[in-house]
């Protein structure tokens, strides 16, 4: 039910009421009947028109003074805009204001052109006329306004943008603004949203309220709470539960019965958290249907204390919450008897935990990918990512996209670079084996013990031909082509004349 065009309105004007107090004060000095003309104190002006002159020439601060002692002498201000006065006008000395403004009507005008905001902003900062919130929500503004955006209807002061956000057909357009300028929350915005089709249509709020904070003390009347439960109904502004609930707790609002003659939601949850209540509350809800017989039963062993020492369910669920409570605040559901909430709690950390250590992994694989190629594919290992051809076939892990196209390009250039070593390995094929041809079968047992030896030193002939043979490769092959790859498999696939001369260049990868 808030209405937020109403806080940017503030911005539009946001030296209004102190410039009203410190420049156009005076200008009203000599508007009473009873003073006695001429005024020697005002430059001995002999009629109000004088006085008015007289007192609206403030280039000289010894004028403004006068005229604000003659104001506080015949009691024309009240002691609060005297004091006032005396802080801007004397104290600081500020006799015009942004733009040169010299009176309220002329501050108000300047003021609320909004091509004069950040102007007005600063002086309004400058001398501590708005508060911070103030003054925060009109920077909003004109951020805003220096993006390109235009305020709801294209109003470029106040007057215009209250008489366009109260037309209800303008009403969705404004609330939009306010969301966006950051006026009002999403919470609040999705809140204005269901009631808008309402005004839309025509129906009333309760009581006509226009803002959050009227429509509130409206509704804090105990005589307005069913007119207001029925628009909050037929808005659905509150759930279904909170409804429920509302209905129940109606009546004893009524009647003066509620804890602590509690009417706001709010203001019973306050109530109760008191331990000193704690009885009196309990007791009432049993009594309202607000809570089961368990759950009293329940309140009572836990003394209305939750894990933390929380006593409210807006403190139960910030404790519970923050990670290094969560497993306090399983361990209380079990104790006693909450498996849901146990569980629930547990869900929610589970994919909390899942989320962040998504976010870390995403975080070391972008590092991973601003390495070289052979740190990148160590790199990633690391991280637990098994990193295989080209195509993703073998990774656990789904990369972003700019890391495996980077993969990808790395696993490629690691491969053009073993193909150099084809035709080098190419001249070096091994010859057959020259040494003793094997003899026939035996038939006695000399013969098959001269057999065996023959066999076994053409064994140990063809391995040390084989390892010379690989070493004469090796040393004309450029090993610094494979440097890169972090396995074999990365030159070509097993058995493959790439992957062989790999595996002679690095025996172990």
């Amino acid at each position: 039910m808030n209405n937020p065009h109403n806080k940017f309105f503030l911005s539009l004007g946001i030296v209004g009421f102190a410039l009203a107090v410190s420049f156009a004060l005076v200008s009203h000095a000599t508007s009473k009947n009873d003073i006695t003309y001429p005024v020697g104190e005002l430059g001995g002006c002999k009629n109000e028109t004088e006085c008015f002159r007289f007192c609206d020439a403030r280039d000289n601060l010894e004028t403004v003074k006068a005229c604000i002692g003659f104001a506080k002498k015949h009691n024309l201000l009240s002691p609060t805009e005297i004091e006032e006065a005396e802080n801007f006008v004397i104290t600081r000395g500020i006799t015009q204001g942004p733009g040169g403004c010299r009176n309220q009507k002329e501050c108000d005008t300047y003021c609320e052109d909004t091509a004069h905001l950040n102007e007005c902003l600063d002086f309004a900062e400058k001398y501590g006329m708005r508060s911070s919130e103030e003054i925060a929500e009109g920077r909003k503004i004109a951020a805003l306004l220096a993006q390109g955006a235009k305020l709801p209807g294209g109003c470029r002061e106040k007057n215009q943008c209250m008489e366009y956000c109260n037309d209800p057909s303008h009403m969705r357009e404004c609330v939009t603004f306010a969301e966006k300028a950051g006026f009002i929350s999403k919470e609040e915005a999705a809140e204005a949203q269901k009631i808008l089709p309402l005004i839309e249509r025509g129906e009333k709020t309760p009581g006509n309220c226009a803002r959050k904070d009227a429509c509130e003390a409206y509704c804090a009347d105990t005589i307005h709470i069913d007119e207001c439960l029925a628009f909050a109904e037929k808005a659905e502004i509150l759930s279904a539960e909170d409804l429920r609930d509302a209905k129940k707790f109606a009546p004893f609002i009524k009647s003066g019965e509620t804890p602590g003659k509690c009417t706001r939601k709010a203001e019973c949850e306050t109530y109760c958290s008191d331990q000193a209540h704690f009885e009196e509350c309990v007791g009432f809800a049993e009594r309202v249907g607000l809570i089961s017989k368990e759950d009293v039963e329940l309140a009572k062993k836990t003394k209305g204390v939750g894990p933390g020492g929380c006593r409210s369910p807006q403190e139960c669920e910030t404790f519970c919450k923050t990670a290094e409570n969560q497993e306090t605040c399983i361990a209380f559901a079990k104790e006693h008897g909450l498996d849901d909430i146990a569980s629930r709690i547990t869900e929610e950390a589970t994919k909390e935990a899942k989320e962040k250590a998504t976010g870390d992994a995403e975080k070391e694989l972008d590092a991973c990918a601003q390495k070289s190629c052979s740190e990148m594919i160590v790199c990633l290992q690391g991280v637990g990512v098994k990193t295989g051809s080209a195509s993703g076939s073998k990774e656990e892990y789904k990369l972003p996209s700019p890391v495996q196209t980077k993969l990808d390009a790395c696993i490629e250039e690691i491969k053009a670079s073993a193909t150099g070593a084809q035709d080098a390995g190419k001249a070096h094929t091994p010859p057959a084996a020259s040494g003793p041809a094997p003899l026939p079968t035996a038939t006695n047992p000399a013969e098959e013990a001269t057999r065996q030896y023959e066999e076994e030193y053409k064994k140990q002939y063809d391995a040390e031909y084989q390892k010379q043979y690989e070493e004469q490769v090796k040393s004309q092959v450029n090993c610094s082509l494979f440097d890169a790859a972090p396995t074999c498999d990365y030159a070509g696939a097993p058995g493959t004349q790439n992957y062989n001369l790999c595996k002679q260049c690095f025996p172990n990868k």
